[in-house]
């Protein structure tokens, strides 16, 4: 009769041995660790293992300790042996950095954008043009009038005309380059404004000699900080000092230590009417220069 073999592992170091159904309930001992243990009935078939099973023995080999630990010192002192003269005899190297092949030389290299020569040149569209130009020339109308000497009437006419057309151009957006011109334009419609402000309060005096002298103390304090920050504009933007060397003309001071200053109607309308053409000149110039560039 065929005794069914049974698989049996070690409780203390899980060596995997192997026995018969008689070795059930008997004490064996474990040859890896020389445990002695009670064999216990077989539950479900152990799986296959890699580890090498040994054979249950109930008896102790007194030789087989002294063999296992000698074959282990044994292949221990010479594979330490062979790994300490491996590194004496082997060279010491240091690793190189691979060398470049044109291929990844070609790979890393990044292109370079080219530069242009000249940047382009902002356009601007003929609707533009055909406006700033239509201002242009009744501007330069009115600075004409003013200069020749004019009345009253026809110089609020024109300036109604100049106002009316720059009001189209404050629809469009202006080239950014053309700041500077816009700016100076806006300087001259200041400056003809303040001319007509001040030159109706003049036909508006009373011919009494006391009413005109409260009238003409009154307009300057109204107009006295106006007038200077007007002259300090136009001087940042057109960078001439002429405004600011005549603004003398605008008012007279009763004493040198008076605060107060006495506005002088003709003296003001005409500074302010050539610090506007001073403004508009400088806006009509560039704006020509950036047209035919």
């Amino acid at each position: 009769m065929t005794t069914q073999p049974l698989h049996i592992e070690c409780p203390s170091c899980g060596q995997r041995l192997s026995g018969t159904a008689e070795h059930v309930g008997t004490t064996v001992s474990c040859p890896s660790c020389n445990t002695d243990f009670v064999v216990p009935a077989p539950q479900r078939k152990a799986p296959a293992t890699s580890r090498a099973e040994l054979p249950v023995t109930t008896q102790r080999n007194p030789l087989l300790i002294p063999l296992i630990a000698l074959t282990t010192l044994f292949v221990v002192t010479v594979a330490g042996g062979a790994f300490y003269f491996g590194r004496r005899s082997a060279p010491h190297t240091t690793p190189q950095p691979a060398a470049a092949t044109p291929e990844s030389v070609q790979a890393t290299a990044q292109p370079v954008p080219a530069t242009p020569a000249h940047p382009p040149k902002p356009t601007v569209s003929e609707d533009t043009k055909a406006r700033v130009l239509n201002f242009i020339e009744k501007a330069t109308k009115l600075t004409a009038m003013t200069e020749q000497g004019v009345a009253f009437t026809p110089f609020t006419d024109q300036l109604a005309e100049v106002k009316s057309v720059w009001q189209t151009l404050t629809l469009i957006n202006w080239p950014e380059t053309w700041n500077r011109e816009k700016a100076n334009f806006e300087s001259a419609i200041e400056g003809w404004g303040l001319a007509k402000e001040i030159w109706e309060r003049k036909l508006k005096m009373s011919s009494d000699p006391a009413d005109k002298l409260e009238y003409l103390f009154g307009s300057g304090k109204i107009y006295a900080p106006r007038l200077q920050a007007y002259a300090e504009t136009v001087t940042r933007r057109t960078e001439d000092q002429s405004a600011l060397r005549e603004f003398d003309l605008v008012y007279l001071k009763m004493s040198p230590e008076a605060k107060e200053k006495l506005l002088i109607p003709d003296g003001a309308i005409q500074w302010c009417l050539s610090t506007a053409s001073l403004s508009f000149d400088k806006a009509r110039e560039g704006v020509k220069n950036r047209l035919t560039q």
